[in-house]
C-alpha cells in the first residue's frame, strides 16, 4: 500500500501534540535577528522575537527554508512514499513555494510529490494539514487528496486582530503615521487573507476586551455559512491572561463549534504580529 506523508513549513500553528498526531514533518524557514540567522523551531522562540523587538524597536526578518532543509526533509522518501507539502500562502511567501518546487524538480518525483498553497498562514495551515490528515486516513489516493485541500483552501477563513501596529511599522508594512494615529485612538487592526494576501479589511477602536466582542459580533454575523466542525484560535504572548479568559469563554458561549483547538504562534508568525494577537481561521459550509 502506497504511504502519504504529510510537510509543512514552520508557519504552521497547530497544539503542541496535533504535529504528532498528524505526522507532519515541519520544515523551519529562516529568522534574521540583528547579524545573526536562527532556524524556527530549533534554536529561536517567540519570546525572543517579541524581546529583541521591544529592546530594540525592530522586528526580525524572516525567509522560506533553504533548498538543503527541503532537501533533507524530502530525501527521506522511500519509493513506495508520495509527499503532500501544505505550506504557507505563496504570497506571504513566494520562496517557500519556489524553493520547494526546485527541490521536488532535482529530485525527479513530480509525480509523487504534490504541493498544496494555503493561500493561508497560522492556524489556517494547520486546519489543512487537519483535513489532509482525515483524508489520508480515509484511504484516498494522493491526486484526490490534493483536488480536495484545493476546494477546502477557497472556503478557509483567516483573519488575526492585531494589538499594535508596532511590529507591522518595524517590519515596514504600516507608515510612522499610521502607527502615531492607531496609538492616538486604541486603533487595533483586522487583517484577513484574501486571495492569499494579507490586507486590513476593518479597524476596532478601544480595549481589548470590547474589540473581541467586536470581532465575535463580526463572526455571529456570518456564522450560518460557517461550517461547525472546527474553529482553530492561534495567538502571540499575551500580557493579560484574563483579557485572552475572556474571549475564548465567549467562543465557547456561542455553542456552535465541534471542536475548537487553540495554538500558540509560531517565530515566524510572531515577528510580524507582535504580542496580543489573536486569530481565527475555520471554513465556510459547501454550497454544494
Amino acid at each position: 500500500m502506497v504511504k502519504i506523508r504529510l510537510f509543512s513549513d514552520s508557519s504552521l500553528d497547530l497544539p503542541a501534540d496535533l504535529p504528532e498526531k498528524t505526522q507532519v514533518r515541519r520544515i523551519p524557514m529562516n529568522i534574521l535577528m540583528g547579524d545573526k540567522s536562527y532556524t524556527d523551531l530549533i534554536d529561536i522562540t517567540p519570546y525572543d522575537i517579541l524581546d529583541y523587538g521591544e529592546k530594540f524597536k525592530e522586528t526580525p526578518k524572516t525567509s522560506s527554508p533553504t533548498y538543503e532543509r527541503f532537501m533533507e526533509a524530502l530525501s527521506t522518501l522511500e519509493d513506495d512514499e508520495i509527499a503532500i507539502l501544505v505550506l504557507i500562502s505563496d504570497k506571504s511567501s513566494s520562496g517557500t513555494h519556489l524553493v520547494a518546487k526546485a527541490t521536488i524538480e532535482d529530485l525527479g518525483i513530480q509525480d509523487r510529490a504534490f504541493v498544496v498553497n494555503t493561500k493561508s498562514v497560522s492556524g489556517g495551515v494547520g486546519l489543512i494539514v487537519l483535513e489532509a490528515k482525515r483524508l489520508i486516513d480515509e484511504g484516498l489516493e494522493a491526486q484526490e487528496i490534493v483536488e480536495l485541500l484545493n476546494k477546502k483552501v477557497e472556503r478557509l477563513e483567516t483573519s488575526f486582530v492585531i494589538d499594535k501596529l508596532d511590529y507591522l511599522f518595524y517590519g515596514g508594512r504600516c507608515s510612522q503615521l499610521s502607527l502615531m494615529f492607531s496609538r492616538g485612538l486604541k486603533i487595533r487592526p483586522c487583517i484577513e487573507m484574501v486571495d492569499g494576501e494579507m490586507k486590513a479589511t476593518r479597524k476596532y477602536r478601544g480595549p481589548l476586551r470590547k474589540v473581541y466582542d467586536k470581532y465575535l459580533e463580526d463572526l455571529k454575523s456570518k456564522i450560518d455559512m460557517i461550517d461547525k466542525k472546527v474553529l482553530a484560535i492561534a495567538h502571540t504572548r499575551m500580557d493579560d491572561e484574563e483579557v485572552f479568559s475572556y474571549f475564548i469563554s465567549k467562543v465557547k458561549e456561542l455553542n456552535y463549534f465541534d471542536e475548537i483547538i487553540i495554538a500558540k504562534t509560531s517565530s515566524t508568525i510572531t515577528s510580524h504580529a507582535g504580542p496580543n494577537t489573536v486569530g481565527m481561521f475555520y471554513f465556510f459550509k459547501d454550497e454544494n
